[in-house]
Formats: C-alpha cells, structure tokens, sequence
C-alpha cells in the first residue's frame, strides 16, 4: 500500500509506503502539517496492518530510579508518552508515534505501572493523574513538565 507524500514534505519520491509516510511527516515542518490528522491516521493504520505491532514489542515503561536518566537509557527531555497497551488504537498510534520519532525522543510509559507513573509525577509535581492515566487513552508529557491530553483523538 502505498500513497503521495504528505503535501508539506519535500520528499522527492512520488509514493511511499506507510512507513517512510510517517517519518517524512516526523521530519517535516510540524506548523505546516495542522491539517493533515486523518492521512496521519490512515498511514498509521497501514503502517499497522504492515507491520503488526505486538504489545510486547512496544516498552511499556518502567520505575525511574535516576531522576535525569530512565532506566531504559531515554533522558528526561524525552517526551513521555502514558498509554494504554491493551488498547487497539492506542497501540496502533503509539506503534506509529515509535516509529515515526524512535526511542530516543519517545519513552513509553504503560498507564497501569504504577511506579513509572509515580517516577514521571516526582519528576513533574503538579502533573494531574486523571486526565494522564486513562484507559482506552493516551497523554503526552514533554520534557518542561506540560501535558498534552486525548492524544488518541488529536495524535498530531
């Protein structure tokens, strides 16, 4: 399955496949991209049905012992991004947000580790539990302590 390029890409190519779709939309100027949320998710979807995200492919987080390293090697500055893993769609948004931008700028934190949610919360005090922790959801934490809730309905 392939189609056109995002129009706000420069990639020369005149079809990609839902993979290479998805990091050039990563790469490109993201104030140029506000209008393209559905090809987002149409390519996601694709790019699932490709690839087949298992649940245990994707990390679901762990307690955070060193508050400027986590434990699996992404530095705070990462974004953070509480999900729900036992979600359809939010795996498949979180398998495409994985690919799309890679672990280094990603930590995945599953919203039933307790610890890893109590780890991101000393790190951010302040941060609200309910509208980060739910199911069926996903929320993102950036690295200065904002939030960005209902990732699931609005991923871009």
């Amino acid at each position: 399955r392939v189609s056109r390029p995002p129009p706000f890409c420069e990639t020369i190519e005149a079809y990609l496949c839902p993979s290479c779709w998805l990091q050039a939309d990563a790469n490109a100027n993201p104030f140029r991209a506000l209008d393209v949320e559905e090809y987002w998710m149409m390519q996601a979807v694709a790019f699932a049905e490709e690839t087949s995200p298992e649940l245990g492919g994707l990390p679901g987080g762990q307690e955070l012992p060193d508050p400027n390293i986590a434990e699996d090697g992404t530095p705070w500055e990462a974004v953070v991004i509480v999900w729900d893993p036992h979600d359809d769609l939010c795996t498949i948004i979180t398998h495409a947000l994985q690919h799309a931008f890679g672990s280094s700028l990603l930590r995945l934190v599953d919203f039933r580790n307790r610890s890893a949610i109590d780890s991101l919360l000393e790190h951010h005090p302040g941060l609200p539990w309910v509208p980060l922790c739910r199911q069926g959801g996903i929320s993102a934490v950036l690295p200065n302590g904002l939030f960005i809730s209902d990732c699931e309905r609005h991923p871009k």
